[in-house]
């Protein structure tokens, strides 16, 4: 589906006056620049890094996922409102905590040699990151694994919920919004 930001732009507008904010605020609120805040509401962007995409939903207090469903035709969503994931409820939480999650039946079972197959998979790819890091080697041994890897996880993930692969590449999308502030050793980033 076509990315409609003008659209997003109107909305994004529309979510600022609603909150009484200036661009500037928005920026105070940990959003992007006013610049940017700008170029979104004038219609005249056509792309954000998904780290600025984060920033503005929590400065407009959208839920996490927001600006992706806005400018794929659907509708941001109050940073209140829990998300939809299949098998998975989603506990609020409490005095600014993180919340937490629950799978509400019981899942298929994974064959442990799918799964060792997939960290296998895990394996070699942070091998080869370590070797890009190190300038060791290019990058294409990177990318292929890291396509295969996320491949593997989508269909071990459909299999696990009891889904298909599109509806677990859209919960993989919908959860991995959770991780944003996650730093590399899965501890939240201060």
């Amino acid at each position: 589906m076509a990315e409609n930001w003008t659209r997003l732009g109107e909305l994004v507008r529309l979510r600022r006056e609603e909150l009484g904010l200036t661009q500037s605020q928005v920026q105070e609120r940990g959003g992007p620049s006013p610049a940017l805040v700008r170029t979104l509401e004038t219609g005249r962007a056509r792309s954000m890094t998904r780290s600025k995409r984060r920033d503005l939903e929590r400065a407009l207090d959208w839920r996490l996922g927001s600006i992706d469903e806005a400018v794929t035709g659907g509708s941001p969503a109050p940073a209140s409102e829990p998300l939809n994931i299949p098998n998975i409820r989603q506990h609020p939480g409490t005095d600014g905590g993180r919340g937490g999650y629950e799978v509400v039946r019981e899942l298929g079972s994974v064959e442990p040699l799918k799964l060792f197959g997939l960290a296998l998979l895990a394996n070699a790819l942070s091998e080869a990151a370590d070797d890009f890091s190190k300038g060791d080697t290019n990058g294409d041994r990177l990318v292929g694994l890291a396509y295969r890897t996320y491949h593997a996880s989508i269909k071990l993930l459909a299999e696990s919920l009891g889904v298909d692969e599109v509806d677990a590449r859209e919960t993989a999308r919908k959860m991995g919004y959770l991780f944003d502030d996650l730093g590399p050793d899965g501890s939240p980033e201060q």
